[in-house]
């Protein structure tokens, strides 16, 4: 006679609850997560920092959210440049060291 596990009932087995309905994996409601503090004002270089009688006067938010755009822009143009010309001169410079 072989030693057969009892059978079980589907029904009488455990199961455990789905991740969502588990505490450890809940979100925690909003008023219970940290507050970050807002990020602090950028400080320009030196080169750009204007004199108070240089200053514009302060513009639209609007306006000013365009011109951070535009400099992102031209510094993402720049920052893709640099990459570029840096690329062509270490294919340049791999190309001369496989031809030795």
């Amino acid at each position: 006679p072989s030693a057969l596990p009892p059978v079980v009932d589907a029904t009488s087995v455990p199961v455990a609850a789905p991740a969502a309905e588990r505490p450890e994996h809940r979100q925690p409601s909003p008023a219970a997560r940290p507050q970050l503090a807002p990020a602090p004002a950028p400080v320009p270089r030196q080169d750009e920092q204007e004199t108070q009688e240089d200053a514009p006067p302060p513009s639209a938010p609007a306006v000013v959210a365009v011109k951070h755009e535009q400099s992102v822009r031209e510094d993402l143009r720049t920052l893709r440049e640099e990459i570029r010309s840096r690329v062509e001169s270490d294919l340049e410079r791999l190309k001369s060291l496989r031809e030795d």
